[in-house]
Order: C-alpha cells, then structure tokens, then sequence
C-alpha cells in the first residue's frame, strides 16, 4: 500500500508517502478495518476522516505491523502457558 502526492519539482510541498511493510493479509484487515470505520463524505472531498488521516501516518501504519506480528506471540505467552499462571 503507498499514498502518494505531491510535486517537489513545481515548487509544491510533496506529501509524505506512507509504505505497507506487513503481511498480504495484515493489509486486508486493516482494508477491512478502514472501510468499516471510515467516515468520509462523497459529498465534500475537502473532508478526510481520521481513519483515512491516520493512514497517511508512516509511524502508526508501522506500528500496526508490529502489532500484527507480535499478537500471537502475546496470547501464546499471556493465555495459553499454564506454567505462567502459578
């Protein structure tokens, strides 16, 4: 996934690009995600919810992937090791 924008060349401020660098199917929950949270109006283009703000947000799209791939290893450690409970 990348958002692209901008034109550096013309004198115009570039918008800052943002890079998926998770999974194929990390990518298609958060897809999921935003698209049944997002509050955008068709009506006004001028309008960007803060689902879609958030995306454009190198860090949070980052720790997303970090998330995604340390929740196993989370529940596993947390739930399922009964040697940890006592």
């Amino acid at each position: 996934m990348e958002i692209t924008g901008g034109n550096e060349r013309r004198g115009v401020m570039a918008q800052r690009v943002a890079v998926w660098f998770g999974s194929d199917g990390d990518l298609e929950r958060l897809r999921t995600a935003v698209q049944n949270n997002c509050t955008c109006n068709p009506d006004d283009p001028n309008f960007t919810c803060g689902v879609h703000k958030m995306l454009a947000d190198q860090v949070v799209l980052d720790h997303f992937v970090f998330v995604a791939k340390q929740r196993t290893r989370y529940f596993r450690g947390e739930f399922f090791n009964p040697s940890r409970w006592f």
